[in-house]
């Protein structure tokens, strides 16, 4: 792709009849958000300024994600970049878990949550972190400018509601029918952290942000003023100068890939939300104040 540590080559995915335990069997037991409430509109934003340290992610299904950090604190997992979980239902108040911490998250907005104060739970001292999402084209209800019928779903579930059963729980092979009445567009909505060839993380942030690597871009299913327009199955993802085509390549691997409009290249893109959570809350703890 003409970028310094880019990867090209695209690994190959496995046959369904190998996917035991698969990646996408564990993403749809995760509880995605629901239409109307605080989560909603938490979905797909980032990087936020959590205290002292930038690059935290909320990512669609409840999936945190808080960028390495390069400061001398950093150390481990901070180093590496760390996977853990958020909630938010209704009214002002939310979860956030993180190098197994726990904090509570309140919004003076819950119609514009665009800031929070945090505090962590079972701590001694009541001190609290202040959140800040910095970005102004994610401080938006729509997910996508100019689509404003953009339907709440999730990759491998499709849209919210379907196929659910009766009881709450969700099933594998449902979840997997109901995803064909869904749009690829309408399903990546908010969703990461993804790995690029290789390298992360990425995500499909609200307001059409699309975070990489290298740099910001913008996602969606039009580009050029509307002068061309993704089908149904596939989304756009701008950044670094190039114009790519998304597509879904591997529904249980959680795999896509990406069509270069240039010149027709092809590279993988592989989901980085499913790690078991780390363990740093003291080394967290210490960069947030």
């Amino acid at each position: 792709q003409n970028i310094a540590g880019w990867e090209n080559r695209e690994r190959s995915s496995l046959p369904v009849s190998e996917a035991t335990d698969s990646p996408l069997a564990r993403l749809v037991q995760l509880k995605p958000e629901q239409a109307g409430t605080l989560g909603e509109l938490l979905r797909g934003t980032g990087p936020w300024r959590f205290g002292s340290v930038d690059g935290l992610f909320l990512f669609s299904r409840g999936i945190a994600y808080l960028a390495k950090q390069d400061s001398a604190g950093a150390h481990g997992a901070l180093s590496k970049g760390v996977v853990g979980s958020w909630s938010a239902a209704r009214g002002d108040t939310g979860s956030l878990q993180l190098c197994g911490a726990r904090y509570t998250l309140r919004f003076s907005d819950p119609s514009a949550p665009w800031a929070f104060s945090a505090t962590l739970e079972g701590a001694t001292s009541t001190s609290v972190v202040r959140g800040q999402l910095p970005h102004e084209a994610q401080q938006r209800k729509e997910m996508l400018p100019h689509s404003h019928q953009l339907r709440l779903a999730h990759l491998g579930s499709g849209v919210v509601g379907a196929g659910a059963a009766a009881d709450g729980v969700v099933d594998s092979a449902a979840a997997v029918a109901a995803a064909e009445n869904a749009t690829l567009a309408e399903q990546l909505a908010g969703s990461g952290p993804w790995l690029w060839a290789g390298t992360g993380p990425l995500g499909f942030m609200r307001g059409g942000h699309l975070v990489t690597p290298w740099g910001s871009g913008r996602w969606g299913v039009t580009r050029g003023a509307g002068a061309e327009s993704a089908a149904d199955d596939a989304v756009f993802a701008d950044f670094a100068n190039s114009e790519h085509t998304v597509r879904l390549l591997d529904l249980n691997c959680l795999r896509l890939t990406s069509t270069r409009k240039a010149d027709g290249e092809k590279v993988g893109l592989d989901f980085m939300g499913l790690e078991d959570p780390s363990s740093c809350a003291s080394d967290l703890h210490k960069l947030l104040v």
